[in-house]
């Protein structure tokens, strides 16, 4: 199914990387994607691309970068889209993905796996999250709190692990 989302959004212009970075499902479905696809010769395959694992952090930060919207079903590739003011799209399937997109004023692109989910769908909200973009004031305010939030964890492990390393004598 998901290899129509790309199928789609190439008809409408745009060209599709698919990647993975972590689970080793995600590979294995994205190589199952990769076979629908190259055989069915009636898809033009010429701005659909498969890239190999991401393995680290920064393999992801740097993929994700270059990309003018993300559809992805992993939470991770969308916080980090969203970090970086990229927009995106969530094919979602857990409480956690639809709290944060919640959180982050992005409800409307969170599309819930079992439901409403085809390629038109994924197609006109790839469309309308690129004419709308990321709200700059709530992406200032988001990015305040989370690093409000690091300094605080940080704050606490200190204090504990100080408190770990004094010994009575």
């Amino acid at each position: 199914m998901r290899d129509l989302f790309a199928v789609s959004l190439v008809k409408g212009g745009f060209r599709v990387v698919y990647f993975t970075n972590g689970d080793p499902g995600d590979e294995k479905t994205k190589e199952a994607i990769e076979q629908r696809i190259s055989d069915n010769k009636s898809i033009n395959t010429e701005n659909i691309k498969f890239l190999n694992r991401l393995l680290t952090p920064s393999n992801l930060v740097t993929t994700i970068s270059q990309f003018d919207a993300v559809v992805a079903h992993r939470l991770h590739a969308n916080i980090l889209s969203y970090s970086m003011k990229i927009t995106h799209v969530v094919i979602g399937w857990s409480v956690k993905m639809a709290s944060f997109f919640e959180s982050v004023g992005r409800s409307e692109y969170f599309i819930e796996a079992d439901k409403n989910l085809n390629s038109e769908v994924v197609f006109q909200r790839v469309l309308l999250t690129l004419a709308e973009g990321i709200d700059e004031e709530r992406h200032n305010s988001v990015i305040q709190q989370s690093k409000s939030g690091i300094d605080v964890l940080i704050n606490e492990i200190r204090n504990t692990y100080s408190k770990s390393c004094v010994k009575e004598v």
